[in-house]
């Protein structure tokens, strides 16, 4: 299981660093390229769920006055309450790693991810992988429909 953690982590850090670019809608005039943009959607949709039912919450005295005073200082007080103090914390196995997100203040560091924010990838993912999947059914209706007007002009 650690393997697997440590995957995801390495993923979820990228994810957030890119979370600009790899929650932008691209829509192409081609259903393979379009076939490949829902793929990569599935996939990181998937590795975002896959965060979200790995996520803890952080209820108890030690923890929640850890958080909160982080928060606080970073800035993050309404991501941690929206959170309800559930985070996906990345798992290191030694100091040496550098698994960390900088928080929003642009100074502080954390190495854990909101549930809100993982809540909020998901649904903007889902939201392409919708609209990605509309247009690939708008091309190949409007392929058959190309295809079936060539073939009754060429009976004719």
């Amino acid at each position: 299981m650690p393997i697997y953690d440590n995957c995801l982590d390495d993923m979820l850090i990228d994810f957030y660093y890119q979370k600009d670019s790899r929650t932008t809608l691209r829509i192409y005039d081609n259903i393979e390229d379009n076939e490949k943009e829902l793929a990569n959607v599935n996939a990181d949709a998937n590795d975002i769920y896959s965060a979200i039912m790995e996520v803890e919450c952080k209820k108890n005295r030690h923890y929640k006055s850890y958080f909160k005073n982080f928060a606080d200082i970073a800035g993050e007080s309404s991501i941690l309450e929206d959170s309800f103090y559930c985070v996906y914390e990345f798992y290191t196995i030694c100091e040496i790693e550098d698994k960390s997100i900088i928080a929003k203040d642009g100074v502080s560091v954390r190495d854990w991810i909101y549930l809100d924010e993982l809540i909020e990838f998901s649904i903007k993912l889902n939201e392409n992988k919708k609209k990605i999947e509309a247009a690939i059914s708008e091309l190949v209706v409007s392929s058959g429909v190309a295809m079936a007007l060539l073939y009754s002009n060429y009976s004719q």
